[in-house]
């Protein structure tokens, strides 16, 4: 999302997109699993399918 989203614009470089990343996974305001629970969500509103078995 990062670099989608935002590369070129608030996102510079790729070391900002690292710190970036870095800022996501450490949040004071997350929880365990926030990252994955976003992607999980992401997908099934946009009704892509997850092959889980590929995944495990």
């Amino acid at each position: 999302m990062g670099n989608n989203d935002y590369m070129g614009s608030s996102i510079t470089d790729e070391k900002h997109l690292a710190l970036y990343v870095k800022d996501v996974i450490d949040d004071k305001d997350g929880y365990d699993g926030i990252v994955f629970n976003r992607w999980y969500a992401d997908m099934v509103i946009q009704g892509i399918p997850i092959e889980w078995d590929d995944m495990l």
